[in-house]
């Protein structure tokens, strides 16, 4: 179903009911039409039961035609205030003047000239939508008395209906919901037989639990081509011991839906309801496997792709964020779908409704929560265990079944059952359905039509399975037109889709026995990872994470550091290998969660630096060049994994160009990826490599709005001296100083409270601009100072000092320690290397020992005492903790040991140090408490970075390698 929005405080112009005056001379006739028909249904429906319907189908008109005729109705606005018909004296006044106007029957005929597509098309959406009313009130009258069935006892009088508890497909036919004076019930306009057959199968396979905890399906009464079930009222849980018999039901659904092939089974087909989650929509099991051919990012990635879409993620139970532009980030999942934890999404409404300049716009909007959490502080990472041991449990006994023989045959009551495939995701309809009731598309229809069978086409080729041919694809626009969602359906034991206006899609399969093989096929394990690591997507990024409880009673072991460096490195580079996808290329890549800009999603490696391929294999690169001079032992099969890791990078980089320009996501990114690869091997084709990608700098710079470090113009800066000092040539240096200019065009120069002159970048992200090294002020003041000092130019040194005063003003020297500024309405004081004092005082160390300034050595040794003091025992990553903090520490204590000491008298030896971490990695791994059971292969916030740490571990060795943190490899 397509994306809702909460309707406060922002109303999206789909709803909005300012025009609705202006309406009436299209809906009156039809609710004429209605009310005569309404009168001819036999008895019982009563007058207030009619008047009921009427006013239902009024509801109904008006929302099928305001998002089909507001935007029409503003232009014309326009038109006519500019053309001077609007006489009256003000603003409000001409409004109201137009709306009196409007709502003369003579005013909507005037319009067939410019806009001839638009009342033909109006008229059959409106004709489905009372014919679809209509036939919901015969079967009103003719069912009553079965209802007493759903609701044990006679219903007695209709007292309320709503019709907009779902899209219009096939002919203005939408779900209903009803309330009788003995309760409500819900029609459905679609056959109900699968609903029957999957509770069967759910009482059949959990017949062990009672059944006031056992996974439910409503209760539903059949009527052919319809029918009605039982509502089911949303119910917080009592007490923890319910909330863990919840998530424990989910994981049992996951177990019973991927079974059943079931996909899109999302938070609006979910309710809980106490201790039992039910599934309330169960229309789209047995879902056919689309055919995918060769992406071009190699064998690997394509292998990896197939994995992860045969797994448990398929059901649509679990979070995974969505990536379309206008919804990027959000999550619909059934286990997620936290409120607190969606974007704000753009909506068009209407501005300055009441005037005459009333206009469209994009505001931003909440997602409408749903009734699928099972409490108001729902934390569904906490119960990972109930969720994964609820799956495990009754795959198990699914197994034992299968062995049995018993499994197949109990599969058959699917069999006939008329079942629905979601080929498109709807909010891809609702968006080319808004296109083709644009005005200009009603001016001239024709070619709008072919715009959208256009789009539905090419989309097809990155939408594996959706339909490409003329003919269906005409039929889904047919439907658009009329106001309808496509809808494709299918049986399964027939496998061939029946779609828009008779076409029919696919091919003939048995779409029981194929689900059933690829459930065989499934690795009981590698599923309980998927599902552990997809949680890690209902919270929209790491800081949203709850934090786990820092581990305050670690024991340390101080004996043989070394020997257990040296092990644990072996023993992360053979894990890095033994969780390799090796394609039959030879290239290699890893699945794990990783962060992009939509959010955490479980897939395949990208070819990002930050938590993708890139930064993978430069921690195998650095252990092959550590193992032959001979500081960690040797790992079988990792030269030709790192070899087919680079292989699968450049083909991920050949066949996705990055749209970024940062220096851990983007051009940056690959540019120094490319002369550290270089560095090591020597081929010429690296550096060309590099060369290539740097080519692409200028044109993404002139469209960059991040402007930071990790994924902004910043973050080009160092990568691009580099290039420059490897190459000669001089072009790179130029493409470093435009990142500048365009960093100095951005920057807001202001006082501060206290009279400080400070700069600061505010972006879509943080407005008000933050402080930070990945993201923030340190890290463009860190770039831009190195630039200052490679091109000897004053204003950068300026507009840097001007960065690190916004930097400094957040400061609490009470608290010691730098505020984090993503949050208005929170006071977080972080550690980390990206947000926190981590990455502020690596920043200020590699200033002070390049530039000799003392006041970014007192920068430095503040971080290092901050850190120090509250940054160790939360994570065991190298972005968000205990590794990246380890660098600090140990980047001053090998650096300045004495400043350090007189600093912080506390300060840890270096040996101290070691021990600390090497014992969090021996007891914890590379991840979070939180996410104890998860791990990414990923650079900075995986066991890659892991890795590359105890590399740099190594206590004498001046080779080591250098800090990724700090682009210092180059």
């Amino acid at each position: 179903m397509a994306i809702p929005v909460r309707p406060r405080p922002v109303v999206s112009y789909d709803d909005a009911g300012e025009f609705d005056t202006a309406f009436e001379p299209l809906i009156g006739p039809a609710l004429n039409r209605f009310r005569r028909r309404l009168r001819a249904v036999p008895d019982p429906l009563s007058t207030t039961e009619r008047e009921i319907l009427l006013r239902a189908a009024r509801r109904a008109l008006l929302e099928t035609v305001r998002p089909k005729a507001n935007r029409l109705l503003l232009l014309e606005l326009h038109a006519a205030r500019m053309s001077g018909r609007l006489t009256r004296a003000t603003s409000e006044q001409r409004w109201l003047e137009f709306l009196e106007h409007a709502a003369e029957p003579g005013f909507w005929s005037e319009l067939d000239v410019d806009y001839p597509a638009f009342a033909p098309r109006l008229d059959r959406v409106i004709r489905n939508r009372c014919t679809a009313l209509l036939t919901l009130a015969r079967r009103i009258a003719a069912d009553r008395d079965r209802l007493t069935d759903l609701l044990g006892t006679r219903p007695g009088e209709l007292v309320e209906i709503g019709t907009d508890a779902g899209d219009s497909h096939r002919g203005g036919r939408t779900v209903a919901l009803l309330r009788f004076e003995a309760g409500r019930v819900v029609y459905k306009p679609r056959a109900l037989d699968v609903d029957v057959a999957l509770a069967t199968t759910v009482d059949t396979l959990l017949a062990h639990v009672p059944r006031e905890e056992r996974i439910a399906v409503p209760r539903v009464l059949l009527g052919g081509e319809y029918g009605w079930a039982e509502y089911v009222e949303h119910r917080y849980c009592a007490d923890a011991a319910e909330r863990s018999r919840f998530y424990r039901g989910l994981g049992e659904w996951m177990c019973v839906v991927q079974l059943l092939g079931g996909t899109d089974l999302h938070s609006e087909n979910v309710i809980a309801c106490g201790p039992v989650p039910w599934v309330v929509d169960c229309e789209t099991l047995f879902s056919p496997e689309p055919r995918v051919g060769a992406s071009g990012l190699g064998d690997a990635f394509d292998t990896a792709a197939a994995s992860v879409r045969r797994t448990v993620l398929r059901t649509g139970l679990l979070p995974m964020r969505l990536g379309q532009l206008a919804l990027q980030g959000v999550d619909m999942s059934a286990v997620g779908a936290l409120p607190d934890q969606q974007p704000r999404v753009p909506v068009p409404v209407i501005t300055g409704a009441g005037t005459d300049l009333a206009r469209l716009t994009m505001e931003p909007a909440d997602v409408a929560g749903s009734a699928n959490l099972p409490a108001p502080d729902a934390d569904p990472l906490a119960h990972q265990d109930d969720i994964v041991h609820g799956y495990r449990d009754l795959r198990a006994r699914l197994d034992g079944r299968d062995a049995a023989g018993r499994l197949r045959p109990m599969l058959d009551v699917f069999a006939g059952c008329e079942l629905r495939v979601v080929l498109r995701p709807t909010q891809v309809y609702v968006e080319i359905a808004r296109m083709l009731w644009h005005p200009a598309s009603l001016h001239e229809e024709g070619p709008a039509v072919e715009r959208a069978r256009d789009v539905l086409i090419r989309q097809a080729k990155a939408l594996h399975g959706a339909p490409d041919t003329p003919e269906v694809v005409g039929a889904e626009v047919a439907d658009l037109l009329d106001g309808d969602i496509p809808f494709f359906g299918v049986r399964p034991e027939r496998g061939r889709m029946t779609g828009p206006r008779g076409t029919e899609w696919g091919d003939p399969a048995h779409l029981i026995d194929e689900s059933l093989d690829r459930w065989r096929a499934g690795d009981p394990e590698f599923e309980e990872v998927m599902i552990r690591s997809s949680l890690l997507g209902v919270y929209r990024d790491r800081s949203a994470m709850p934090e786990g409880e820092r581990h305050r009673e670690v024991r340390v072991r101080h004996d043989e550091r070394e020997e257990r460096r040296r092990a644990l490195a072996a023993e992360a580079a053979r894990d890095l290998c033994a969780r390799a996808v090796v394609g039959a290329d030879g290239t290699a890549t890893w699945i794990g969660p990783v962060y992009t800009d939509s959010g955490f999603n479980v897939r395949p490696f990208a070819a990002d630096l930050y938590s993708g391929q890139a930064g993978v294999a430069l921690a195998l690169r650095a252990y092959l060049t550590e193992s032959r001079a001979g500081r960690v032992p040797i790992v079988d099969g990792l030269p030709a994994l790192t070899e087919g890791a680079i292989r699968a990078l450049a083909a991920m980089e050949d066949a996705v160009p990055t749209a970024r320009i940062g220096a851990f996501d983007g051009i940056g990114a690959a540019v120094r990826t490319w002369l550290a690869l270089h560095t090591a091997s020597g081929r010429p084709t690296d550096l060309d490599r590099a060369i290539r990608h740097a080519e692409r700098a200028p044109g993404l710079l002139a469209e960059d709005t991040i402007l930071d470090l990790a994924g902004g113009a910043a973050g080009s800066i160092v990568p691009m001296l580099a290039l420059a000092d490897r190459t000669g040539d001089r072009r790179w240096r130029d493409v470093a100083e435009s990142a500048a200019e365009l960093l100095g065009r951005r920057a807001v120069v202001e006082e501060d409270s206290l009279g400080r002159r400070t700069a600061r970048w505010p972006t879509v992200l943080f407005p008000d601009g933050i402080g930070g090294f990945a993201h923030g002020a340190a890290g463009i003041a860190w770039a831009l100072t190195r630039l200052g000092l490679a091109a000897s130019r004053p204003k950068w040194f300026e507009l840097a000092d001007l960065a690190w005063a916004f930097q400094e003003a957040l400061y609490d020297p009470k608290v010691r320690g730098w505020l984090d500024g993503r949050q208005r309405d929170e006071v977080l004081f972080l550690d980390s290397w990206c947000h926190g004092s981590t990455g502020i005082g690596l920043a200020g160390w590699d200033l002070y020992r390049r530039t000799g300034a003392p006041e970014q050595l007192d920068r430095a040794l503040r971080a290092a005492a901050a850190t120090w003091r509250t940054g160790f025992g939360w994570d065991y990553t190298l972005c968000h903790g205990d590794l990246g903090s380890w660098e600090l520490l140990d980047t001053l204590l090998r650096g300045a040991p004495e400043q350090l000491r007189s600093h912080l008298r506390n300060a840890p030896t270096r040996e101290r140090l070691d021990a600390l971490l090497l014992t969090g990695l021996e007891t914890y791994g590379p991840h979070t408490p939180s996410t104890r059971h998860t791990t990414t292969a990923s650079l900075l916030p995986g066991s890659a970075g892991a890795l590359h740490q105890l590399l740099r571990m190594h206590p004498t060795s001046a080779d080591r390698p250098s800090s990724l943190l700090l682009l210092d490899e180059l």
